[in-house]
């Protein structure tokens, strides 16, 4: 527990609030924990509105569950108000609950955390210096209670820096300190975090952006269901990709990009974990779905771009790369690949092998899958097994064969 100020605001609103575990929706907003807002009421108790990019619920999000949210869950979250100021209270604590956002997984050590967050918003701190905190340090607490020192002067309103910033003295006094683009900040990201539902969240996501994509799109346009027909074909890929993971013995690790640019990230025995591709907004989903590259433009037409940190294999063999017809050399990634096409119900239409000196034995495949009331699914499958035990799999929709 912080000494100071902070300290004694929880102890007041300790004594005086119970610790709610679950989101809701009130008579001041939609609130989280110990009576933290998330969201207030606007003109009536029915009248509350959520803005998926706004810093200060980013913000508020990652201090109660220590990671940022997706922007799916967001998106959840944002229909809830929608619903909730229709009267529809029923849907409205369904779009609460698919968020994963709703419930506070240590309701007094988050609730803390949570109002914690708030409390500096409030005192002029910055949502983007709030979430370097919280992503500093594992519990986030003590690093949010040493941003709070009421004792500094903030710098005035309309004084050409951002008002509310922590100054060392007497704005008279100070040294003038650089200034710094918002624009040009990076924000920052929590490390992504294990996840039962890591491939629904990219799933929603990548649903997201086609969404997104397509706002501005003709009525007779039918590119975003094509779009988020692809969203659904990798979505079904990564879950029967995370099972055969742990299903076959000699598989260590592998990945899954989504239409959008996001990445599921599974290891064997671990929890899957979901990289968005970007923080705050949707990628233009169909820059990456078209012939080439424009999400990667250092990337050749066809070639894998490289993830990080799941660095792979390009899906064109390298000039240095000596190719192989020898299949039995390569046992182990043709068993895995072959128990990924087993479990899709697919066939493996080319296959190639080589070794790499940086890589290994490398394993290309297709695998393409029937579809009942679509064009099949066809996916590209890298394959390598390295210096370590076990072989690591890549796995991304070919968008020229699946279209």
């Amino acid at each position: 527990m912080p000494a100071g100020p902070l300290s004694k605001q929880w102890n007041e609103r300790r004594r005086s609030t119970s610790v709610d575990m679950v989101m809701r929706f009130t008579n001041e907003g939609l609130v989280l924990g110990a009576g933290t807002v998330l969201a207030p009421t606007v003109e009536s108790p029915n009248d509350i509105r959520v803005d998926p990019s706004e810093p200060r619920l980013l913000a508020l999000l990652a201090a109660a569950h220590l990671r940022m949210p997706t922007l799916g869950a967001l998106n959840y979250i944002r229909r809830a108000a929608e619903t909730w100021r229709q009267g529809k209270v029923a849907l409205a604590a369904m779009h609460l609950a698919l968020s994963g956002l709703d419930r506070l997984q240590r309701p007094e050590a988050d609730a803390h955390r949570l109002f914690l967050a708030d409390a500096l918003l409030k005192n002029g701190v910055t949502a983007s210096t709030i979430i370097a905190a919280l992503e500093s340090e594992a519990s986030g607490d003590g690093r949010l209670a040493k941003l709070y020192n009421p004792a500094q002067p903030r710098v005035p309103s309309g004084n050409g820096i951002q008002s509310g910033r922590w100054t060392s003295g007497d704005f008279g006094s100070a040294e003038p300190q650089a200034e710094v683009n918002p624009s040009s900040v990076a924000p920052v990201v929590l490390p992504p975090v294990g996840s039962l539902n890591a491939c629904r969240e990219a799933l929603s996501d990548c649903y997201y952006a086609a969404l997104y994509a397509s706002r501005n799109d003709p009525a007779n346009d039918n590119s975003r269901f094509i779009d988020t027909g692809n969203c659904k074909k990798a979505g079904d890929s990564c879950e029967e990709l995370s099972w055969v993971v742990e299903d076959l013995w000699g598989i260590k690790s592998a990945a899954v990009r989504f239409p959008h640019g996001g990445v599921v990230l599974i290891d064997k025995g671990q929890l899957d974990r979901y990289l968005p591709p970007l923080f705050g907004r949707p990628p233009p989903i169909r820059r990456y779905l078209g012939t080439g590259s424009d999400t990667f433009p250092n990337v050749a037409e066809g070639e894998v771009a490289e993830i990080d940190p799941y660095p792979c294999p390009p899906w064109r063999p390298a000039a240095d790369e000596m190719i192989s017809s020898n299949a039995v050399e390569f046992g182990a990634c043709l068993d895995a690949v072959g128990a990924f096409a087993s479990k899709t119900g697919g066939q493996i239409v080319d296959e190639s092998f080589s070794f790499s000196k940086q890589w290994g034995k490398i394993v290309r495949a297709k695998v393409v899958t029937p579809e009942r009331d679509s064009r099949p699914t066809a996916c590209r499958v890298i394959c390598w097994e390295d210096a370590e035990p076990g072989v690591n799999i890549y796995l991304e929709l070919d968008i020229d064969d699946g279209r």
